[in-house]
């Protein structure tokens, strides 16, 4: 079952990412912040599939990347869901939807964003270190 929820997860990824893709080449940003969310969930989902076919000694380091990977899915979650509801909404005060547009460089929810992936780039890190290749090619 872990073997094909991670197949599952990982090929859910692999379409958000182009739907992100395409979203963003068209400048659609609210169905790019859309696919986003659902890019950090499955990415979850495939973390912690990672995780739970991880030896025994490895454990610490699958679980340390599984923690970092839902620290990075709750920063980027909220940030776009922020974008998606708040922001495209524009119901909050003028002195706030100054600073929650994710355009601006710099800005409150960009920071935010970057923290997540931040935090995305140690749980890969940490995952990695528990994946065994079988064979040369795979090493």
């Amino acid at each position: 079952m872990n073997v094909k929820l991670g197949l599952w997860s990982s090929t859910a990824l692999t379409i958000t990412v182009v739907l992100f893709a395409v979203m963003m080449l068209a400048r659609l940003d609210y169905g790019a912040y859309a696919m986003s969310m659902l890019i950090s969930w499955a990415y979850v989902v495939l973390v912690c599939s990672f995780s739970a076919t991880a030896r025994p000694d490895e454990t610490a380091a699958a679980q340390t990347g599984v923690a970092f990977g839902v620290m990075y899915a709750g920063f980027v979650t909220t940030v776009y869901f922020v974008q998606l509801t708040t922001v495209l909404h524009q119901n909050a005060a003028p002195d706030i939807l100054k600073i929650l547009p994710y355009q601006e460089l710099g800005s409150l929810m960009f920071n935010i964003d970057l923290l997540g992936y931040g935090l995305m780039s140690v749980s890969t890190i940490f995952v990695g270190l528990t994946l065994v290749g079988r064979g040369t090619p795979e090493r």
